[in-house]
């Protein structure tokens, strides 16, 4: 995270440096913007969800978070938003727990606390609660919660097989799935799966270890989009079949990118990925992959380029929280994507 730094070659001589238990140096090696997005409009409400006509980005300002983040996780449950942790622009992991209601358009409020500071954790939502796997401070943490988010108490779930960093993470038919992440030393290659109630389980294995890659459920499977393995930045997108245990490469990128944020579409059961962080800086574009592709397909222009954030969910419209804005600064803009 913030002290033990290794370098990564990206491509073409280009290097990033990543720090011990998934805190990367959270502004590349030159200056993150290289692109020019068209700008959006600035939404300043939420309004009904739109099945058709042109895909449009917009900042939503009456949702700007009350304090910049990346590094953060976050869930969507109904038209609700959460906000665990992250990373604030002090270079301080935060423990903090903000949720906001995109049905009355926000405020955002406190719900509550972490028992501990994290950063770079995965999150999602089993059995109405929001469950929180590892991430860390300046090494990996091996701890989980539970937050109940009606009241934002939070209850320690088992611990994890090991401490566990920048890892991605989803559901299908009520089982989390865990992908890949960092123990401090080892980029990791296992797929772990977890039940309420129940242990942990190695249900697939990466075809190398794996860190900082967007996750997404599609049908009966997990998508997995790029990310960084001991050999640099990856262009993959892999798929999982939780049924059989296998990942296959099913496709391509644009560029090698890492940081980027995915969540399920609200059109055609299609998966979209935003921002990302590329050997051309960062990105301010957003991506479009439907079933049966093996390639993104160009989907939109961002407001801004950004990476290292959060993307969920809900109301119709996908959401791109906080992360890394164009001058490689934290940011406290929510994008809708609609």
């Amino acid at each position: 995270m913030a002290t033990k730094t290794s370098a990564i070659s990206l491509i073409a001589g280009l290097s990033l440096t990543l720090a011990a238990c998934g805190g990367p140096a959270r502004a590349p090696a030159k200056p993150a913007p290289t692109r020019s997005p068209t700008p959006a409009a600035t939404a300043t409400a939420t309004p009904p969800p739109a099945a058709t006509g042109p895909v449009r980005a917009a900042r939503v300002t009456a949702l700007a978070l009350p304090v910049a983040l990346d590094a953060e996780s976050a869930v969507a449950i109904g038209s609700r938003i959460y906000v665990i942790g992250g990373i604030d622009p002090a270079g301080a992991t935060v423990a903090d727990i903000w949720t906001a209601d995109l049905a009355t358009g926000g405020p955002w409020h406190k719900l509550g606390t972490l028992p501990q500071a994290t950063h770079d954790a995965a999150a999602v939502v089993l059995d109405g609660a929001i469950d929180v796997f590892g991430g860390g401070v300046t090494v990996s943490a091996d701890t989980a919660w539970q937050i109940n988010p009606t009241s934002g108490a939070a209850r320690p779930l088992p611990n994890l097989p090991r401490p566990l960093s920048d890892a991605g993470a989803a559901v299908l038919n009520g089982t989390a799935y865990i992908v890949g992440g960092f123990d401090s030393t080892n980029y990791r290659a296992e797929i772990l799966s977890w039940r309420p109630g129940g242990s942990y389980q190695v249900v697939g294995r990466l075809p190398a270890g794996l860190r900082y890659a967007a996750v997404a459920p599609s049908g009966a499977r997990l998508l997995i989009f790029g990310g960084v393995t001991p050999a640099g930045v990856s262009d993959a997108i892999l798929s999982f079949d939780p049924a059989t245990g296998t990942v296959t490469r099913i496709g391509t990128l644009p560029q090698p990118t890492m940081y980027m944020s995915a969540a399920p579409a609200p059109r055609q059961g299609a998966i979209w990925v935003l921002g990302g962080l590329s050997h051309n800086g960062a990105l301010g574009e957003a991506w479009s992959w439907s079933a049966g592709a093996n390639a993104l397909t160009h989907l939109v222009a961002l407001p801004a380029t950004d990476y290292y954030g959060a993307a969920v969910a809900a109301s119709g419209g996908v959401y791109l929280i906080g992360g890394r804005g164009p001058s490689g600064g934290h940011t406290s803009d929510v994008v809708r994507v609609r």
